[in-house]
C-alpha cells in the first residue's frame, strides 16, 4: 500500500481504502554521549507509507547531525543538521538507518514512528456534485 493509498489523495472513488490511525507508536531518545563520535539510531521496523520523525530536543544547547553511515555524519560536507527543536520526516524501512552525531556533548535526538496496523478500512464513497 503506497501512502497516497493510504492518505486517499488522489484515490478514485470506490477504491479500496484505509480509513482510521495507526493504533500504537514507538518513541525514544537517541544520546550522543560525546561529540565526534556517532551514535547508530535503533532497530525500529516502519510500516509502509509511514514516516520516521527525528527531532533535536528542545533543551539541546547546538546543533545535532545526521546521515546514513557513521562515516558521512562525520563529515561536515555530507552530514545534514538539526538546530534545536527542528525536526524532519523520512519515509524508510528502519531507524538504524541513521547515524547521528552533536557538536556539543550529551545532546540527544527524538525519534518516533506510527506502529501497529490501521483501525478500520473500507472504500471512499461516492460524492456528487449537485
Amino acid at each position: 500500500m503506497t501512502l497516497r493509498e493510504r492518505r486517499g489523495i488522489g484515490a478514485q472513488a470506490g477504491s479500496p481504502t484505509p480509513f482510521g490511525n495507526y493504533d500504537n507508536w514507538v518513541g525514544t531518545r537517541v544520546p550522543v554521549l560525546t561529540a565526534g563520535t556517532p551514535v547508530q539510531g535503533p532497530r525500529i521496523d516502519i510500516p509502509d507509507g509511514v514516516a520516521l520523525l527525528i527531532k533535536a530536543r528542545n533543551e539541546n544547547t547546538d546543533r545535532v547531525y545526521y546521515q546514513r553511515t557513521s562515516e558521512l555524519v562525520l563529515n561536515t560536507g555530507q552530514r545534514f543538521s538539526l538546530d534545536p527543536g527542528e525536526s524532519k520526516a523520512y519515509f524508510v524501512t528502519s531507524a538504524d538507518l541513521f547515524w547521528f552525531d552533536a557538536a556539543v556533548s550529551g545532546e540527544s535526538v527524538e525519534i518516533s514512528v506510527e506502529t501497529g496496523r490501521p483501525r478500520g478500512s473500507g472504500v471512499l464513497p461516492e460524492f456528487r456534485w449537485g
